[in-house]
């Protein structure tokens, strides 16, 4: 893998300008921790991830596959890497958790410089569960220690008025309306170059194409941070091995299994059931 640098606004050669509505540089580097390996394990260079994802790709457990559903397991967070534009992805792979580093923006985090934050399974979870479900989430600060503030459980899912920081354990924390507050809203907001999600229309039919292929399918999902300048794609993504070689590794808006279209909201459900609680 090679080392360089790549501008946030699209995926571009080391050093280059970025592009769209960001001014300035702002560099991610990516760091992994895996629970089988004690040591953190920092990934060569410094790149930006072209997307972030949860519940999505092989981050958990595909919702149907040519063998059935499989049995549940803990979520993983996905993620994409490209060094250049459309190029070979350089990650495409699972984490445990993620520490993402970037030059301090003012006022995204309120009247704290925040130079890196870690994403964790917990948070990923509540914040990509949010998107897809279209809920109203911010992003505020405890008033005693200034730390960003996070809601999990029930809390990400009512939205209240008084906050207990989990970082100073004060419970001083005020909002004028009841409010769901995650940090990795300001990330998605300020980095994600292309917020958008394009319902695909490309028809898959494995009945009739691929009768004898092994397959996974997900449901797609938002991405917390995805940087590429293009939009997301919105279906339902299928990886196809026929003969030991993966053909397919795409995103359809219909695909066709055993006579009739699958449904992605359902495939999500399924996800959702299968993926065990953090």
């Amino acid at each position: 893998m090679r080392a360089g640098r790549v501008a946030v606004g699209e995926v571009r050669a080391p050093d280059s300008d970025a592009s769209g509505a960001f001014t300035a540089k702002i560099y991610w580097r990516l760091y992994a921790e895996r629970l089988v390996a004690p040591k953190r394990r920092k990934v060569p260079g410094a790149f930006m991830p072209k997307t972030v994802w949860l519940l999505n790709g092989e981050s958990s457990h595909a919702a149907l596959t040519s063998r059935g559903v499989l049995q549940r397991r803990y979520p993983k967070i996905h993620v994409h890497v490209r060094d250049q534009v459309n190029g070979p992805k350089a990650i495409d792979q699972d984490f445990d958790a993620l520490t993402l580093s970037f030059n301090p923006v003012p006022g995204l985090f309120g009247n704290t410089l925040i130079d890196r934050v870690h994403v964790t399974l917990p948070a990923a979870k509540e914040f990509v569960l949010s998107l897809e479900a279209g809920k109203n989430v911010s992003c505020f600060n405890c008033r005693d220690c200034g730390s960003p503030h996070l809601d999990l459980g029930g809390f990400s899912n009512s939205p209240h008025r008084k906050h207990l920081c989990g970082n100073c354990g004060r419970d001083n924390t005020w909002t004028t309306a009841p409010s769901i507050s995650n940090p990795l809203k300001p990330l998605h907001d300020h980095f994600s170059g292309a917020w958008q999600y394009l319902d695909v229309n490309r028809v898959l039919n494995i009945d009739r194409d691929h009768p004898r292929a092994e397959f996974a399918l997900w449901a797609s999902t938002p991405a917390v941070v995805w940087t590429a300048a293009r939009p997301q794609e919105r279906g339902i993504h299928v990886h196809l091995v026929e003969d030991g070689r993966r053909i397919i590794d795409d995103t359809f808006g219909t695909v066709i299994y055993k006579g009739l279209p699958l449904d992605r909201n359902q495939l999500l459900a399924t996800m959702i059931q299968n993926t065990c609680t953090i």
